[in-house]
């Protein structure tokens, strides 16, 4: 199955030139919406990497679309190789319910006969996924949720191919449930325990911030693998989570600013500063701060808040007033802190040049 940003044009199926490398025998191709399901006359080869090439293929605006792209047989996923990654069970009013699925492995999975459900001591209720072929890519994420446009509309960096209409989802509770995964044998695959108490204390209301699983290799029953999404969505559907586990590589600088000289002038060239940063671990609060040289506050733009593990703030040269600030060197200060203890401070220069 092929499937496409736009909906595709039926009467350009007419015009299709389509062959797999190496040559395999393909059989009849069909339209759906904006896939094209393409069958095969007999099985792929095992162990072999083949490319589909495409052209002649028009969407409903007209464009013609020339393609390759690399087929990958997929396997039946199995328990361990799917997780429950991100979860919004109490969202703002008018918005979505939803839960994010994961899949960590490097193989092309198929969730066809899976189960979700939720448990109370026994299974309280159980919804298939699908009862055909549903793909889920390396590395991929699945978003269920009752209503695809209401969360699109709420999260607009979601991909929309990432999301899976479930109109009987069931009901998450705001006081916490347990959500399970299971597989087509009905056996359990996935287990899941929510509630309000894994958010962070530090956040003023738990209303619209998902649950995001630091690490999709641990267990999911660990109180400890969980967090609120940070700032600015408070959750990522569809995408890699705010706070997830990623070892830092050696070298890596924790602060990164570009440009070190900010220009703030009429030319639009480097007239805001953009200051990357990078955690040694997910789930800190912190605090940047602009010092000038004497070490006074000039601005805070980030205060006592939950951090993702990675993440830009941009400055524009100008104070907590508004004001653009004076020529000169200018100090960054990044603070972080942990509920385990843990606490570091980072410092880096930016310098404001002259003003026209």
């Amino acid at each position: 199955m092929l499937i496409f940003d736009e909906a595709l044009n039926p009467a350009s199926l007419q015009e299709l030139q389509l062959r797999l490398e190496p040559a395999h025998a393909l059989g009849p191709v069909r339209q759906q919406e904006n896939r094209l399901v393409i069958s095969l006359s007999e099985p792929l080869s095992k162990h072999i990497s083949y490319t589909v090439l495409l052209a002649g293929l028009q969407d409903c605006s007209g464009n013609t679309t020339t393609a390759e792209a690399p087929l990958i047989r997929p396997k039946s996923a199995q328990a361990g190789e799917v997780v429950i990654n991100e979860i919004m069970f109490d969202p703002e009013v008018d918005e979505p319910e939803w839960i994010e699925l994961h899949n960590p492995t490097p193989h092309m999975l198929n969730l066809q006969g899976w189960y979700l459900g939720l448990r109370e001591g026994q299974l309280r209720s159980t919804l298939a996924l699908a009862d055909a072929l549903l793909l889920l890519p390396p590395q991929g994420y699945l978003v269920l949720t009752r209503t695809a446009a209401a969360l699109l509309e709420a999260y607009p960096e979601t991909p929309s191919h990432s999301l899976l209409e479930l109109p009987n989802l069931p009901a998450l509770r705001n006081s916490g449930d347990t959500l399970v995964l299971l597989s087509p044998s009905a056996a359990l695959a996935e287990a899941v325990a929510f509630s309000p108490a894994l958010h962070h204390p530090l956040l003023a209301t738990t209303k619209g911030v998902s649950l995001e699983r630091i690490d999709p290799l641990r267990s999911g029953l660990l109180p400890a693998n969980w967090s609120s999404a940070s700032a600015p969505a408070y959750g990522t559907p569809g995408r890699a989570n705010s706070q997830r586990y990623a070892p830092m590589a050696g070298g890596t600088q924790v602060l990164h600013i570009a440009p070190e000289v900010l220009e703030p002038t009429p030319d639009g060239v480097a007239d805001v500063a953009h200051i990357h940063y990078q955690l040694p671990q997910p789930g800190l609060s912190g605090s940047l701060h602009i010092l000038d040289a004497s070490g006074r506050e000039v601005v805070r733009l980030a205060n006592n808040q939950l951090l993702g593990q990675e993440g830009v703030f941009q400055w524009s040269g100008t104070s907590a007033a508004g004001e653009r600030v004076r020529n000169g060197y200018y100090i960054v200060v990044l603070s972080v802190w942990g509920r385990d203890g843990f606490r570091q401070k980072w410092r880096k220069t930016v310098v404001v040049s002259s003003w026209l």
